[in-house]
């Protein structure tokens, strides 16, 4: 409808509604800012997706460390005690139902 009213033949139909040009204005304009912000909003969601897909990369390859640490630290089971309790104390994690859930990382 917006594109019909700057159409000369449409003018006078859309008047007799009320709608005059100074009325549509405004629509005009939201529409002409909603156009500018479409594309932003689409590039931030892009960029978002793109740096949690890098993210979950370096997720994954820490806990690759973390779990050759867990496989380090069994040395201390006989040679350490309480340094091996302590590790494995600190190494229990909260499951929060995302990837991996019921996975606890310590055997």
């Amino acid at each position: 409808m917006l594109k019909s009213s700057a159409r000369a033949e449409v003018v006078p139909e859309l008047g007799k509604q009320g709608l005059k040009p100074a009325t549509l204005q405004p629509l005009h304009d939201a529409l002409a800012a909603f156009q500018t912000a479409q594309p932003a909003t689409r590039k931030t969601i892009n960029e978002r997706v793109v740096a949690g897909a890098a993210l979950e990369e370096l997720l994954d390859e820490l806990m690759v460390e973390v779990r050759q640490l867990d496989e380090d630290m069994k040395a201390f089971k006989l040679l350490d005690k309480e340094l091996y309790a302590g590790y494995r104390q600190a190494r229990k994690l909260v499951t929060t139902g995302g990837k991996g859930s019921g996975e606890d990382g310590v055997k």
